[in-house]
């Protein structure tokens, strides 16, 4: 009788520590893996925040391109006639050669490219420019220029009346004038 009780206590012993084991074991093997889904977690965090920090300096560098395109823009857009006026022709290159002083005079070389940006041939066009009352024309070429009430108006010669699609027109002139004078801030209109 006595072997079997040992049997029995023997067997019960075995299965309370098998017992205390497995819930142990398993608390334990559950804390991992919830350590695990926590690195996890923290992990993804991480990440987020990286992301969030990355789309932030993006959205900064965009931002900041967008903003010199802005100001590329609007100067690029200074010396251009009004598009309302221009019927979609936005191809006006204006350039200063060269400038110099001549007595009482300060004296301005432009050229001026058109350029038809339309979709169809331009027939005749005028360009008008703003200028400083006793302003005078010294030089002109492959145009016909006069000047009236402080405005440069140029016409095209035969050769260089009509602009085909995406083709271009230029000319250029030599101004005088008595004060300092700024292309850039002047009224420009191209008439077509």
């Amino acid at each position: 009788m006595n072997r079997g009780f040992n049997k029995g206590f023997v067997l019960g012993i075995v299965v309370a520590i098998l017992a205390v084991a497995l819930v142990g074991g398993g608390f334990l093997l559950g804390r991992g893996s919830a350590d695990k889904d926590s690195n996890k977690d923290n992990k993804s965090a991480q990440k987020v925040t990286e992301t969030t920090v990355d789309t932030a300096n993006e959205n900064a560098k965009d931002d900041a391109a967008t903003a010199e395109t802005e100001t590329e823009k609007k100067d690029s857009e200074e010396f251009k006639p009004n598009a309302a006026e221009m019927d979609t022709m936005n191809g006006v290159e204006f350039t200063s050669i060269q400038e110099w002083e001549e007595e009482d005079w300060h004296c301005y070389n432009y050229t001026v490219k058109i350029h038809n940006d339309t979709k169809r041939k331009v027939e005749e066009w005028i360009f008008k420019m703003e200028v400083p009352e006793g302003s005078e024309l010294s030089q002109y070429w492959e145009s016909k220029m006069k000047l009236e009430n402080n405005e440069i108006v140029v016409e095209p010669v035969d050769y260089n009346k009509e602009i085909e699609k995406d083709g271009e027109v230029s000319f250029g002139f030599i101004l005088k004038t008595k004060v300092k004078y700024n292309y850039k801030k002047a009224n420009k209109d191209l008439v077509l």
